[in-house]
């Protein structure tokens, strides 16, 4: 080709647009890789964040269930004890030691409850747990294996009293208010080793017991030694006796005149 046709060809149009075109053919073939590396990280990403989120829910639903037991236990335990002549602090000195030395190598299995693995976050939970379920374990073992024949146990009367309660009325369909008055009697007894309980009665025995009289109440020796009392029983000395029934001579014949 001629010099004078390369100096037409460099300065003709057709080169302009033959560049144009090259260029956007270049341009308009897709990376793949690039994208499909990416979609592919975002797909891992999505299918990481699913389970995720799943087990963070289950983690929630189980926790707030457990949450709800173990306050569970922890009341269960404070209404046995009350119906128990056992120190208070009996159950909680055996429980809390159990759960402190079973935490060090038993604390980290919470982390799939937690989601965490801070030990002391694992250990938490495992003492607060594990302190409800022996305690309540020890004393309702106490109370369910109590043996024997209940046994009239004598016990002092310290104090009487009575609560003011209400009860609740419905006003409307999701809303209540309250209710008119009522009480609730109680009776405070003293038993023989020292140890006080309280003891809901009626009105009818709130009214004929006197603070420092003597009363009655049956007891049961529990599984560990720890008498288990029953303060529905609670009663003056021979109130339960019954009354003989006299008999009298039934004449049969006529009457006399």
């Amino acid at each position: 080709m001629s010099s004078k046709n390369q100096d037409i060809f460099q300065d003709s149009p057709l080169k302009d647009s033959i560049r144009a075109k090259i260029d956007n053919s270049f341009t308009a073939i897709p990376d793949t890789k690039p994208l499909q590396g990416g979609g592919q990280d975002k797909a891992a990403k999505g299918n990481a964040k699913a389970p995720g989120k799943g087990a963070a829910a289950a983690r929630y639903v189980i926790g707030a269930i457990g949450l709800i037991l173990v306050l569970g236990l922890y009341m269960a335990s404070a209404m046995l004890l009350s119906d128990t002549l056992m120190p208070a602090w009996l159950p909680w000195v055996i429980a809390v030691p159990v759960a402190l030395a079973t935490g060090l190598p038993c604390g980290q299995w919470w982390h799939v409850v937690t989601g965490c693995w801070k030990r002391w976050v694992n250990m938490t939970v495992h003492v607060v747990v594990v302190t409800a379920v022996l305690a309540f374990s020890f004393v309702l073992a106490n109370d369910r294996g109590a043996k024997g024949e209940p046994v009239k146990t004598e016990v002092t009367v310290e104090r009487l009293y009575r609560e003011t309660r209400h009860h609740t009325k419905r006003v409307s369909r999701r809303h209540y208010a309250q209710g008119p008055a009522y009480y609730v009697y109680f009776a405070t007894v003293r038993f023989a080793d020292g140890q006080t309980r309280n003891c809901s009665i009626s009105k009818e025995l709130h009214d004929k017991l006197t603070a420092g009289q003597a009363a009655t109440v049956e007891t049961r020796e529990g599984l560990f030694g720890y008498d288990v009392y029953d303060p529905k029983t609670l009663s003056q000395p021979g109130m339960d006796k019954k009354k003989k029934k006299s008999r009298r001579t039934r004449y049969v014949g006529p009457r006399p005149r």
